[in-house]
């Protein structure tokens, strides 16, 4: 695999450009992950990822070039030297390996599940800590307004940590947000989420 090590290069722009621009994401319809237990949730989850990024170092980590071994045939993958991955990567210290892929189809709203709705979060990381926490404690899906952050963005990913690849994503549903009520939920039966046995096997996130 040859190495790319120019900032010149049209694929590392493109790339930048699908990490630093929600427009692009919406046009390609492509998102990035960063680092191998996302990547992994996500094959075992969706299929194979249209491309697999890796740095110099992080094709010879023995947890990577396992993985590699491991991988499907024909999949596409690009290497980069050390110092451009790290203008990829959302992280401090580089994972070694991110993903090109295409987040899953669109599900119809589930009208009887445990739901948490969410109204103008614009910041990602916190986005993605309430969608863990609403993972977390067993909810079945989560309703986004068109103001919130967007959930494949990198950053909310990266909040969203190992839950991420498991979220299925459907249409807008900021209507229905509008007009959803509310309650206190202190009944006197009341028990604490995060002690429940029973967990969703996937939390749906729609926006």
């Amino acid at each position: 695999m040859p190495l790319i090590a120019s900032r010149d290069n049209a694929h590392f722009k493109m790339l930048r450009k699908l990490l630093a621009s929600g427009r692009e994401r919406r046009q390609s319809g492509q998102v990035i992950l960063d680092g191998l237990h996302l990547l992994e949730t996500y094959c075992a989850q969706q299929g194979v990822p249209d491309e697999v990024l890796l740095s110099e170092s992080g094709a010879i980590r023995p947890e990577i070039a396992a993985w590699l071994q491991t991988a499907a045939n024909g999949l596409r993958v690009s290497v980069f030297s050390d110092a451009l991955f790290k203008q990829l990567s959302v992280v401090e210290t580089p994972s070694g390996i991110m993903a090109v892929v295409r987040p899953p189809s669109p599900l119809p709203l589930a009208e009887r599940a445990d739901s948490v709705l969410l109204d103008g979060i614009q910041d990602p990381g916190n986005l993605g800590s309430l969608l863990r926490s609403a993972a977390a404690a067993g909810f079945r899906q989560v309703l986004l307004s068109n103001d919130c952050a967007q959930v494949w963005s990198p950053k909310t990913l990266r909040a969203f940590s190992s839950f991420a690849a498991r979220k299925r994503r459907s249409a807008d549903v900021s209507g229905d947000i509008s007009r959803q009520g509310t309650g206190d939920g202190r009944g006197g039966g009341a028990q604490s989420l995060y002690r429940r046995t029973e967990r969703a096997a996937g939390l749906g996130i729609r926006q």
